[in-house]
């Protein structure tokens, strides 16, 4: 879901978010309305 990405380090890997919680709620639901209700909600 490219929602983590990953930056080497000497000893580890770091993990990070790559947006918050609300971006990709936002996404999420844009991704819904276009699928289901084409693009309206009406």
């Amino acid at each position: 879901m490219n929602l983590v990405e990953t930056r080497r380090e000497v000893s580890c890997n770091v993990y990070y978010a790559i947006c918050t919680r609300e971006q990709q709620m936002h996404k999420w639901t844009k991704k819904i309305v276009a699928e289901f209700y084409d693009n309206s909600i009406g």
